[in-house]
């Protein structure tokens, strides 16, 4: 009888012309999983639930990413001195620095638009926190819900700190208002 392997038991592959061990459930992805030099392999089980989400979105909304780099910040005593994530659309690559949902979502509404920080891009992101994020972790750090907000600026890399502001025609609304996601992405369709 043939014995099925765990698919958290680590294997070695070539990755980017090195060895590394890594899980063999991220072998199986749409994507390249390097992890850094120094990774430490007790992370993978924090890493898993986000890489399997952007394996779920990548192939739903169609983005070709051919890598992601990630790395574990396990014991560190600073403040970190790096973003937490960069998108870079020549090599269709995406470096992720922590294993939260909203971080990889935002990398990947760069993949789906103009690749910065402005209305389209804003835009693809919101639909993508509202499609797979499914309201379970649309909040701030405090826990309080996050939502966008409605001015005369422009959408742009305000969504990047959790909120958002659109222009709105004269007499529409308020230049104050705030709307949840779920009304902003009404309101952009």
């Amino acid at each position: 009888m043939a014995s099925k392997k765990n698919p958290n038991s680590l294997v070695v592959s070539k990755i980017a012309g090195r060895y590394r061990e890594l899980p063999l459930w991220a072998t199986k992805l749409d994507f390249e999983v390097r992890p850094s030099l120094d990774f430490d392999n007790l992370a993978w089980k924090l890493w898993k639930p986000t890489l399997l989400l952007m394996h779920k979105v990548v192939r739903k909304e169609k983005i070709t990413i051919k890598w992601v780099r990630i790395h574990s910040h396990f014991n560190l005593k600073r403040e970190l001195t790096h973003a937490m994530g960069f998108y870079d659309p020549e090599e269709k690559g995406i470096f992720l620095c922590h294993f939260d949902s909203e971080t990889m979502l935002h990398e990947l509404g760069h993949a789906k638009s103009s690749g910065y920080h402005g209305d389209p891009w804003a835009k693809a992101t919101a639909k993508l926190y509202l499609k797979y994020l499914k309201g379970r972790t649309q909040t701030l750090g405090n826990g309080e819900p996050w939502s966008i907000s409605i001015g005369t600026q422009g959408l742009s890399e305000v969504l990047w700190r959790k909120t958002a502001k659109i222009r709105v025609p004269e007499g529409d609304m308020a230049s104050s208002q705030t709307l949840s996601v779920k009304d902003f992405c009404c309101l952009i369709n």
